[in-house]
């Protein structure tokens, strides 16, 4: 599903690896980088899931998980009922609290 059915069967019955530009293109992986820096991708990656609300993640998490494979009136609804869930977090009023004394 995440490379298409076109891509999947292309490796799957031909059995052959695939470069890594290739799966870059084709969505396999998110982003290219050298084995000396895997570590620190790793991490900075990490970080900036690091930088966003948790209960954020968790709703959008929700939110693609339920609503990947529903009409966009369904997977709206849903994305809403997450959002709502997501207003009273002492994450977000401490962010509103951080814009609006800005």
């Amino acid at each position: 599903r995440l490379i298409g059915t076109q891509n999947a069967k292309k490796m799957i019955y031909s059995g052959q690896s695939i470069k890594s530009k290739e799966a870059l293109k084709i969505g396999l992986v998110d982003e290219l980088c050298k084995s000396a820096d895997i570590n620190s991708s790793g991490l900075d990656l990490m970080n900036s899931f690091n930088l966003s609300s948790r209960s954020a993640i968790k709703a959008a998490k929700i939110s693609i998980n339920e609503g990947i494979d529903l009409d966009i009136k369904s997977s709206l609804n849903i994305e809403f009922r997450e959002y709502i869930k997501t207003l009273d977090t002492e994450e977000r009023k401490k962010a509103l609290k951080k814009y609006s004394s800005s």
